[in-house]
């Protein structure tokens, strides 16, 4: 949609809808993280613009008043802390995700020369130890951190807060948790741990994922989609570097990507929910 001077205007976004998209980055088949292409250096500004857009208008909001008292402001500052640590929970997914693509695009580039170069053997175990990417994790490192530094304020925020802000601790649990189950695979197949909350657990739900029959993962997409089924996770976010952080994570799980990389259990339900 075009608005008035000419320029492209997204479509507001709802924290559920991130929630969903979140399951769908995560569903991308781990195996064939080439078919993400490459990253430009457009996309990797463009991710790191958003996400300090983001991070400057929830510090703002956050600081408005010295401090949000979730005692007096219960509703608001649920419906902020929840976007925020829904945010927390899409870019671990979305960081990981772009990781493992440069992970197997190096990896790509080391069994090529491996097969021509008869002393080229100890390069693809050690891969795991490179960087995932000499441009891309840089830039990953840095928005995964602009989300981060507002999720630090927010559970600040909780400690302060205490009983009457429960029910957003509790949220917070659960995006922690579930974080690390939609990482688990990519953990397992490619190492890329530094945006797991705790990488042993993530391992542990990532062996448990890539033995589940298609059922099973059908199940796991129906208890994702229930954890977080919440009337304020229906709002709308007003932040323009929500509208394009989305827009990028859905051009990544759209048409031929959902198509050729997704099981065929995340395409059954694909509509469903």
């Amino acid at each position: 949609m075009l608005s008035d001077d000419g320029h492209v205007r997204l479509s507001p976004v709802q924290i559920q809808q991130v929630v969903r998209i979140t399951w769908n980055l995560a569903a991308v088949e781990p195996s064939r993280p080439d078919k993400l292409g490459l990253l430009s250096d457009t996309h990797l500004l463009e991710l790191w613009s958003a996400t300090r857009t983001l991070s400057q208008t929830w510090l703002a909001r956050l600081g408005e008043n010295s401090a949000i008292d979730p005692a007096e402001s219960l509703h608001d500052f649920r419906r902020l802390a929840s976007e925020i640590l829904v945010a927390d929970m899409f870019l671990r997914v979305h960081c990981t995700v772009l990781a493992c693509s440069e992970v197997d695009r190096c990896r790509s580039q080391i069994s090529s020369a491996a097969a021509t170069r008869e002393d080229f053997p100890q390069e693809s175990e050690a891969i795991l130890e490179l960087p995932a990417s000499g441009d891309a994790r840089p830039v990953l490192d840095r928005a995964f951190d602009f989300v981060n530094h507002a999720r630090t304020r927010v559970l600040q925020a909780l400690v302060d807060a205490g009983e009457p802000a429960a029910e957003v601790d509790r949220l917070r649990r659960r995006c922690e948790r579930w974080a690390d189950s939609l990482i688990g695979c990519w953990l397992v197949q490619f190492g890329v741990s530094a945006f797991a909350h705790d990488p042993r657990r993530a391992w542990d739900f990532g062996e448990d994922a890539l033995g589940d029959e298609a059922a099973s993962r059908l199940l796991l997409r129906h208890s994702y989609l229930a954890a977080f089924r919440d009337p304020l996770l229906d709002s709308e976010v007003a932040s323009d570097g929500w509208s394009l952080l989305f827009e990028h994570a859905r051009t990544l799980t759209q048409s031929n990507l959902i198509a050729t990389l997704m099981s065929p259990a995340m395409i059954l339900l694909g509509n469903r929910c």
